[in-house]
């Protein structure tokens, strides 16, 4: 199994030659980390959960892309491919000391935080609507002043176009132990590096973690925005949704709590223990290894589920709708006993439930 990881992850290296070095090997680190978890019984096996090396450096490769474009907004002026308004807008850099925590008191700010060979904190805002940057007790604090009831270009009776910005880049000798706070109407962009914990409030807007380490706890209530969790490694995650959708994708999640109401779930490729409670959505997995015991639990939603295979104990029941396993009309409870210590429960109300 060792030579057969190692022939993939080389192959994988091949195919990420653009990425600079220490991104490459962060992402052929994680990925060696991941099958060694995954434990596949062939090539055949690994290429079914990952693609091919090809396929999955493309995919990395488009969402470091997506991630260097975040935040074009606008149309004149460009800060750090940030797009901006062009009159009332200012900005500047600065590089606070050291601090540990990060706390957010944002309202519509966008804000980015990522990996960096230097310490610096960077700021677009309109002079009549600032953002104010400081630390205090080794927290580093990030706070969106109150919109003037004035009327200007891009800013008028409190409303404003959402062109502020801010950038925060932590390099390796600026170890993070929490970021928390709320942003409640711009969205949240962390990328590639490693934190403690994160405690965080959104309303309005959406969360993308891609390529973080959290060595504790992820924590947040979210309304109104989506989420999308990416090549993350996690110790324990709860996250209670209302009105948003979320997408994880080749995680590595010890714990992961779930309450969802009025939005849709999608599992790619992850390995997680999961206890899931949706109202009113639907869930689609597929290739995940699900690890100890495990509970879904759907209420008016359908799931989908695809590449379970032999590889745990599992038991699905519907009230008010029909199982189907590989195809075929099961009734409404049916059981796989496998030779393994995982398990899996998936119960629904006024749902479907497909098993392939």
């Amino acid at each position: 199994m060792d030579e057969m990881i190692a022939n993939y992850i080389k192959e994988l290296d091949a195919a990420l030659t653009e990425l600079p070095e220490q991104e490459r090997q962060q992402a052929l680190d994680y990925y060696r980390t991941f099958l060694e978890y995954e434990k596949p019984n062939d090539a055949a096996e690994i290429k079914l959960v990952l693609g091919s090396p090809e396929d999955l450096a493309q995919e990395i490769l488009n969402k470091t892309k997506a991630n260097a474009r975040v935040g074009k907004y606008g149309f004149d002026t460009y800060i750090h491919n940030f797009h901006v308004e062009r009159n009332t807008l200012r900005t500047h850099t600065f590089q606070p000391e050291p601090f540990s925590k990060i706390k957010l008191e944002l309202q519509t700010a966008d804000i980015t935080i990522h990996h960096g060979t230097e310490c610096k904190v960077e700021v677009a805002e309109f002079d009549n609507h600032p953002i104010a940057t400081k630390v205090v007790d080794d927290t580093l604090i990030i706070t969106e002043q109150k919109v003037a009831a004035t009327i200007g270009f891009g800013v008028f009776i409190g409303i404003h176009t959402p062109t502020l910005m801010v950038e925060i880049t932590i390099p390796d000798n600026l170890p993070l132990a929490l970021l928390s706070g709320y942003d409640y109407e711009g969205d949240i962009r962390i990328n590639n590096i490693k934190v403690q914990d994160i405690q965080l409030e959104q309303r309005d807007g959406d969360l993308d973690l891609y390529d973080v380490q959290i060595d504790q706890d992820l924590t947040v209530k979210a309304n109104d925005g989506d989420i999308a969790i990416t090549q993350a490694q996690i110790d324990n995650g709860a996250i209670v949704m209302r009105d948003g959708d979320i997408t994880l994708r080749h995680n590595l999640i010890k714990q992961f709590n779930l309450e969802i109401f009025d939005g849709d779930i999608a599992f790619h490729q992850n390995q997680l223990n999961l206890n899931l409670r949706s109202n009113d959505g639907d869930l689609y997995a597929e290739h995940n290894n699900f690890k100890g015991n495990n509970m879904i639990k759907l209420n008016d939603g359908d799931a989908k589920l695809i590449g379970i295979g032999n590889k745990l104990n599992y038991q699905a029941k519907s009230i008010d709708g029909d199982i189907t396993y590989q195809g075929k009309d099961v009734g409404n409870d049916f059981s796989i006993k496998a030779n393994s210590t995982d398990y899996l429960q998936i119960k629904t109300t006024d749902g479907d439930i497909s098993i392939n």
